[in-house]
C-alpha cells in the first residue's frame, strides 16, 4: 500500500468518527508527506492548525493510521510554515 492509500484510508475512518465541520476545518487539509512500516508524517498548512490537530485530533488519527496499516506507528507533523522544513531558494 502507497502513502496515498494509507492516508485516504485513515481519512475515511476519521470521517466516520468527526462531524463534517471539524473533518473538512481539520484534517481533510493534511497532507501525507511520508511513510514507512513504522512512521507516518503528516503537513499541515500553518503552525497553529498544526498544534489544534495534535491536541484535539492526534490520538483519532495515530489509531486510524494503526488500523490501516495494521502495526503501531508513531506520527510526526509539521506546517508549511515550519521554518525548519522550509526550502531554501538561495
Amino acid at each position: 500500500m502507497n502513502k496515498t492509500e494509507v492516508w485516504e484510508q485513515t481519512k475515511d475512518i476519521c470521517k466516520k468518527d468527526l462531524s463534517p465541520v471539524f473533518f473538512n476545518l481539520w484534517i481533510e487539509k493534511l497532507e501525507i508527506r511520508s511513510y514507512s512500516k513504522d512512521v507516518v508524517v503528516l503537513e499541515a498548512p500553518y503552525e497553529f492548525a498544526k498544534l489544534v490537530i495534535l491536541k484535539h485530533f492526534g490520538k483519532k488519527i495515530k489509531s486510524a493510521l494503526q488500523e490501516v496499516i495494521g502495526s503501531p506507528v508513531e506520527l510526526y507533523m509539521y506546517s508549511k510554515t515550519d521554518p525548519f522544513f522550509q526550502k531554501n531558494d538561495d
